[in-house]
């Protein structure tokens, strides 16, 4: 969820803090904001801006998330409704725990299809002979990012939920992402370089992950789930809710595993 050049949630330590230090901190330095954040305020945002463009109907494309928001914003002014593409769009029968085994199991279906083609297509094949061998090369490369960070330029390094994120980011161009990630892949497995990786999942991704922030996204994204979601579990259902996104997933569930406690 992308927060882009909006007013902040600040979740930090400080008011000027962007780093995510808890929903105490979002309440002490965002408490004015929060009752005003969540999908159907931005909804009737939308309808505003309609309205002072002096458009009859709202033209809209919306992807993951922006499926949400659009359909937010037909069911409360289905009158204003024009043109509506909604892309990939989120389920919404599953609640929060439901949505992250769906994601991070199509985040592999969609890596298992890239492994396939790497091994019949690509000479020198990163991940190998196929989906099993390329989870395997994976959790191997994870362990040792884990242990020992990979410089990604920029005095940045790369480690295993970078990995995760970053690959994840270059599945989302689908089959013309595939020879700009297996070489990636190659770079930061034969050279330790995550510089490809990372700048090639920058070019790729989506906004939330380029243009904001991560700390603020992060911010915003939790203020902005909790809004929208009367789920609250106990950390017993968390812990039950970390562990089916792991199984979920030999190559993402780790990585996407800690979501659920956003």
């Amino acid at each position: 969820m992308a927060s882009g050049a909006t007013i902040p949630v600040r979740c930090g330590k400080t008011a000027d803090d962007t780093a995510f230090a808890g929903a105490d901190a979002c309440a002490e330095h965002s408490g004015a904001l929060l009752p005003y954040l969540g999908t159907s305020h931005t909804a009737r945002d939308l309808d505003l801006m309609r309205y002072l463009l002096g458009d009859e109907r709202l033209h809209y494309f919306g992807v993951s998330y922006g499926t949400a928001l659009g359909a937010a914003y037909a069911h409360l002014y289905p009158s204003h409704v024009g043109r509506f593409v909604l892309e990939a769009p989120v389920d919404p029968t599953e609640d929060l725990s439901e949505e992250q085994v769906s994601q991070v199991k199509a985040v592999q279906a969609a890596f298992d299809r890239f492994a396939a083609h790497c091994a019949a297509r690509i000479r020198d094949c990163p991940t190998g002979d196929g989906p099993e061998e390329a989870a395997r090369r994976m959790a191997r490369l994870a362990d040792r990012l884990e242990k020992k960070p990979a410089p990604a330029g920029d005095g940045s390094r790369l480690d295993a939920d970078d990995l995760a994120h970053s690959v994840g980011d270059h599945l989302v161009l689908g089959t013309d992402g595939w020879s700009a990630l297996a070489k990636a892949l190659t770079a930061l497995i034969d050279h330790n370089d995550g510089g490809p990786l990372t700048n090639g999942a920058s070019d790729t991704g989506s906004a939330e992950r380029t243009e904001t922030p991560p700390d603020i996204s992060t911010a915003a994204q939790t203020a902005i789930t909790c809004a929208d979601s009367s789920l609250r579990p106990d950390f017993e259902r968390l812990d039950r809710d970390e562990a089916r996104v792991k199984a979920a997933s030999p190559v993402f569930g780790a990585a996407w595993s800690t979501g659920v406690y956003l």
